[in-house]
């Protein structure tokens, strides 16, 4: 696979200085002038890289609910240019992608994929940086590609549906879950704590959909909601429910209590 390498000049350097990142093939990097404080440096590489392929296998219904919503939607299969920064370990950093064609219907439900990156066929590696010498080197590296996207659609999901259950069912999974809970910034900036509310439905695939009902503080509703988005995003739960029925369809409520740190 060709990768081609465009630099972006502000301000061009003569010749390659010690202690300067190097480029894929050997080109000594292009300095920039940052124009915020005297004397600071960038360097920036953009790569070209082949088309990529978009894979959108093995999408739960959670997944396809994180795309579009309760209402459902489509993507028609379609081709547009991206642009992802590149990581220090010669990685795409995740949610850097952005497309260049800010018009492409659908466009958001694309880069909203989970896993985006890791979805991303035939991207080529890229060489790790080493650690940068000097005082002040910034090094930012891009990577450019049209992207394939297949079509996809989803229907409607009707989260209000379905038996309530009492939440304990699924104590372990819920308590795996808390884990990964971070304190609302602009919470904790305000002094905001409160009980939230969330509710979830296991779907037919067994994945979980969650949303945020009720919270004790409601002008704070929305930044907890928010920092709960993710909450059973990437579970299963396939337990039967206590009386062996099914548990595909179910609801069940979990109560967050976010308290500031004392």
């Amino acid at each position: 696979m060709k990768i081609f390498v465009t630099l972006v000049p502000i301000l061009a350097a003569s010749s390659a200085t010690a202690g300067q990142p190097v480029a894929e093939h050997g080109e000594p990097p292009i300095l920039e002038s940052k124009g915020e404080a005297p004397g600071d440096r960038i360097f920036k590489q953009t790569f070209t890289a082949d088309e990529q392929q978009l894979s959108l296998d093995h999408l739960t219904v959670a997944d396809m609910y994180s795309m579009f919503g309760a209402n459902g939607g489509s993507i028609a299969a379609h081709t547009v240019r991206m642009r992802c920064r590149l990581g220090a370990d010669g990685q795409v950093t995740p949610y850097t992608c952005s497309p260049s064609e800010s018009e492409e219907p659908n466009i958001l439900a694309v880069i909203r994929v989970p896993k985006f990156e890791e979805r991303l066929v035939g991207l080529p590696a890229f060489r790790p940086l080493g650690e940068q010498s000097g005082d002040k080197w910034e090094f930012y590296r891009f990577v450019e590609f049209d992207l394939a996207v297949p079509e996809v659609s989803s229907g409607p999901i009707d989260l209000t549906s379905g038996p309530l259950v009492d939440h304990k069912q699924f104590l372990d999974y819920i308590t795996d879950e808390y884990k990964h809970l971070s304190y609302p910034a602009r919470a904790l900036r305000r002094g905001l704590s409160g009980v939230q509310t969330l509710e979830c439905q296991i779907q037919m695939d067994t994945s979980v959909i969650c949303r945020s009902i009720d919270f004790t503080v409601p002008e704070a509703h929305g930044i907890f909601a928010a920092a709960t988005k993710r909450f059973f995003r990437n579970a299963r739960i396939s337990s039967k429910l206590d009386d062996g029925s099914d548990q595909r369809g179910a609801r069940f409520r979990v109560p967050i209590r976010w308290s500031l740190p004392s």
